[in-house]
């Protein structure tokens, strides 16, 4: 019998075969780690300002919040938010305070293309997440504020 030096070419394409396996498995994880990490850093910055504008509302003396909505959009790549406070007086001596924050559509754009205006129409949402709310009710000394 005589001895071979090297590998056969079935040898190779087995090698081969369970090397694109192996790597195409690898890559799928790849992936789904990466698109689970990016929800994850969205849903955790929505909790952050949600807590935030929360504990900025609060911070206010019941006197000086007036009744009303505020809403503001916040652009945080790659999703946008909307925040809004809502400050109601109940009663004379209950004060609600509810904070909503939720993903909105990313805003339309118009940009240049070959000398011509193209414009890329607001898309209805842009993340995969549910509008999160925090509502509590604070006594409320609602009158003037003294200084």
């Amino acid at each position: 019998m005589k001895n071979r030096i090297g590998l056969s070419m079935v040898e190779i394409l087995v090698a081969l075969s369970v090397f694109g396996v192996s790597a195409m498995g690898i890559a799928q994880l790849a992936m789904t780690g990466s698109k689970r990490g990016s929800l994850a850093a969205g849903a955790s910055q929505q909790s952050a300002m949600l807590l935030s504008e929360f504990a900025r509302a609060t911070a206010v003396p019941a006197a000086a919040s007036l009744p009303g909505v505020t809403c503001d959009t916040i652009p945080l790549l790659p999703w946008n938010f909307e925040r809004c406070t809502r400050v109601t007086n109940l009663n004379t001596r209950e004060q609600g305070i509810s904070v909503v924050v939720q993903p909105v559509g990313t805003p339309a754009s118009t940009s240049v293309v070959n000398g011509t205006s193209v414009t890329r129409a607001a898309t209805t949402t842009n993340a995969p997440f549910r509008a999160e709310s925090l509502t509590v009710v604070r006594a409320s000394n609602v009158g003037a504020l003294a200084l």
